[in-house]
C-alpha cells in the first residue's frame, strides 16, 4: 500500500516514538511504501535543520542527513504533480496532495487541519496517523503524539 506522509507527521515519526513512528515501522516491515517527491525531501531537510529540532538531534547523536539517509530506503520517489482542480486553503499543502495523486496512493497522512478537512481526494483518503492505522488495519491508535496543526499556523 502506497501512502504519503506530510512533513509534520514525518518529523514526529523520526524524532519520537508513538503513532507516527509506527507508520515508519510499517514501512520498515514492507507493509506500506512511503511516497515522496524531491520537494518533500527538501522540505523535510529544511524543517529538521531548524533550531527547535537541534537539541533532539543532539540528544539522539544524529544529524539531518543521517535521518534522511535512513529514511530513503523506505521511500519511493515520484515526480511532483500540480494540483490544478482542487482549491486548497494552504497552497503549501499542494506538494503532499500532488505526490499522493502521482503515486496513486491510498492515503495521505497528515495532522494539518487544511488537508484533513478535505477528507478525501478521489480515492485518496486524507487522515490522521491514528485514523490511518485504524482504517488500514495495520496497527492500533493508542498514544498519538502528533496533534493537528492549527489552521492559522503555516
Amino acid at each position: 500500500m502506497r501512502i504519503v506522509v506530510d512533513t509534520n507527521v514525518m518529523i514526529s515519526a523520526v524524532l519520537w516514538l508513538g503513532t507516527p513512528h509506527r507508520i515508519v515501522e510499517l514501512a520498515e516491515k514492507k507493509q506500506v511504501v512511503l511516497c515522496m517527491t524531491q520537494p518533500m525531501l527538501d522540505e523535510l531537510r529544511e524543517v529538521l535543520q531548524r533550531r527547535k529540532f537541534q537539541r533532539y538531534l543532539e540528544t539522539r547523536h544524529t544529524s539531518v542527513e543521517e535521518i534522511v539517509s535512513a529514511l530513503l530506503p523506505l521511500v519511493e520517489l515520484y515526480a511532483p504533480t500540480a494540483v490544478a482542480d482542487i482549491a486548497l486553503a494552504d497552497p503549501d499543502d499542494e506538494i503532499f496532495l500532488g505526490c499522493a495523486i502521482s503515486a496513486d496512493a491510498s492515503f495521505l497522512v497528515s495532522g494539518d487541519d487544511h488537508l484533513l478537512r478535505l477528507k478525501q481526494c478521489g480515492k485518496i483518503k486524507i487522515v490522521t496517523p491514528s485514523d490511518f492505522l485504524r482504517e488500514a488495519h495495520l496497527g492500533d491508535d493508542e498514544d498519538e503524539t502528533i496533534t493537528r496543526k492549527p489552521s492559522a499556523q503555516t
